[in-house]
């Protein structure tokens, strides 16, 4: 199925029907065939929400989103994005879409990785530290935030 741009009827539809009922996406589907029971879900929690801030994260939420990917990243280096939108919202008091916090994130880590930053060796030659601390330690000491 081709992938179809949302317009007012649409969000109207989806807003209407998530207001009067538990969210059911294939029943919302039958009413907007047009769209994916995929794309109505992730345009109601990237978008339609209305618990959703769309505004710039601030300074300290961008602070916050990157010391929370720090210490909540996976022995793999997955992320599990969902579980951190709960912790930006109980110290922001502000909710934020998963699409939010992962485009920050990849987009800062793109800025300072694309700057050919070398880490400091120890004695040995050995790299002391994992390329997301470099990332930390980099965006918060350059204050790439800006």
């Amino acid at each position: 199925m081709r992938k179809s741009k949302f317009n007012e009827k649409a969000d109207g539809i989806i807003l209407n029907h998530t207001e009067n009922n538990s969210i059911c996406y294939a029943e919302i589907r039958k009413k907007i065939p047009e769209y994916t029971t995929k794309q109505i879900r992730q345009r109601w929690k990237n978008q339609l929400d209305p618990a959703l801030c769309h505004d710039r994260l601030d300074e300290s939420e961008e602070t916050l989103i990157i010391e929370l990917v720090k210490n909540n990243q996976g022995p793999n280096g997955k992320i599990h994005w969902i579980n951190l939108i709960p912790i930006v919202k109980a110290m922001t008091g502000k909710s934020r879409s998963e699409n939010k916090l992962k485009n920050f994130w990849y987009s800062k880590r793109g800025q300072l990785l694309s700057k050919n930053y070398k880490p400091s060796r120890d004695d040995d030659g050995v790299q002391e530290i994992s390329r997301l601390d470099i990332l930390c330690q980099e965006t918060l000491k350059y204050d790439f935030l800006r």
